[in-house]
């Protein structure tokens, strides 16, 4: 069995270096958002599991509003 990883709660700093990155690398709409966020936040900076990011988004999508600004506000959290 795998060990769980540990948390990671990023500075305010990274935190905005990241989602400007995010922002100035997002040129397919929602999709490409969200598609760019999973890349950002689990598979380069580690900050959440691939279960958590799914979940979050699974969640996201049952609310009325467009999911990739629901995403958002979940991982900067």
């Amino acid at each position: 069995m795998a060990a769980a990883p540990r948390s990671y709660h990023p500075g305010s700093g990274s935190r905005s270096t990241v989602w400007a990155r995010v922002a100035a690398l997002t040129f397919g709409g929602l999709a490409g958002q969200i598609a760019v966020m999973h890349r950002i936040l689990v598979e380069e900076r580690r900050w959440i599991s691939e279960n958590r990011f799914l979940h979050a988004l699974n969640f996201c999508t049952l609310l009325p509003a467009p999911e990739a600004q629901q995403l958002a506000t979940y991982g900067a959290g």
